[in-house]
């Protein structure tokens, strides 16, 4: 699999990631701020990681190969206000929660 950005304005492709024969590169997420692009890759019968690269391809990687080298997967970006949200990990599972503010 290959990841790939389209211009809905000319409807023209552009490959992002290059990767190796037997590797998939899959769920991709661009930045809020446009810049970055998070990704799962992983080599055919491996666990996945998450990768990072630049918008435009360059740059890539690697950020985790998730809790005790299990694998990661579904990468999201957070909100910009990140100083919400607690994060907490667990032997068999991490959490993301929102946290509650009062004034």
């Amino acid at each position: 699999m290959k990841i790939r950005r389209l211009n809905p304005r000319d409807g023209g492709v552009t490959r992002l990631a290059q990767n190796k024969p037997l590797v998939w590169d899959f769920r991709a997420s661009e930045s809020p701020d446009g810049r970055s692009v998070v990704f799962c890759r992983a080599e055919t019968g491996a666990v996945p990681a998450i990768w990072v690269m630049d918008a435009d391809g360059r740059n890539p990687r690697l950020l985790t190969h998730g809790f005790q080298d299990k694998g990661a997967d579904h990468p999201r970006w957070l909100p910009l206000q990140v100083e919400d949200y607690s994060f907490k990990q667990f032997p068999s599972r991490s959490v993301l929660t929102k946290a509650s503010l009062h004034a």
